[in-house]
């Protein structure tokens, strides 16, 4: 298993945000039981109100109308709330993804890591995409077309094989990169300090 720490702020920053969905999502779940519970009740005192009255359409209508409410305002709900999820997702992807690697496989054409967040996915970027490499004997970072995603790589995590080969075809097919991939990146000026 294959994780690269994440500068602290940032993590900080990401755990809060998955602890509020996480949040969000409970007191959504608890809402709809809470909310079934009380339709249900309704619903039965209502049917047993229109047995006695004859099934009138005013009752049945009542009982529809409330369901159909309850039933819209959970699916909106429910739609904002995995809108927000996957965004959550995709930040990670795209701007914290290092910490929650699990696994990473590279060959000559192409570097392929799966990445542990909402939903799970797989993430497959070729050599083309990369614009450059950092090495410093203990740490390769690979930066990309995209400013917002890097990836990074330590020998401690890789073990010594598999990392002298991802850096021996880094450097074949990538130029080296001797400053700052970007200087407003608190991250990647995080990642630089104290490895080269």
């Amino acid at each position: 298993m294959l994780t690269t720490p994440l500068n602290s702020s940032l993590e900080s920053e990401f755990q809060k945000g998955l602890y509020a969905l996480k949040l969000k999502r409970f007191y959504q779940q608890r809402k709809v039981k809470n909310h079934t519970r009380a339709l249900v009740s309704i619903s039965i005192l209502f049917l047993v109100a229109a047995a006695f009255n004859g099934f009138p359409i005013l009752y049945l209508g009542i009982v529809t109308f409330l369901w159909v409410v309850f039933g819209l305002s959970n699916l909106i709900d429910a739609f904002f709330l995995s809108r927000a999820e996957r965004r959550l997702g995709d930040d990670v992807e795209f701007s914290f993804n290092p910490s929650f690697r699990t696994s990473v496989a590279f060959d000559s054409n192409e570097v392929s890591t799966i990445v542990r967040m909402l939903p799970e996915r797989k993430t497959t970027l070729t050599w083309k995409q990369f614009t450059g490499y950092i090495d410093s004997g203990e740490v390769l970072l690979l930066a990309t077309t995209n400013p917002k995603l890097h990836w990074s790589f330590t020998r401690q995590e890789m073990g010594d094989e598999a990392y002298d080969t991802l850096r021996t075809l880094a450097k074949v097919k990538l130029p080296a990169l001797k400053t700052y991939y970007d200087q407003r990146n608190e991250w990647w000026r995080f990642l630089m300090s104290g490895t080269l």
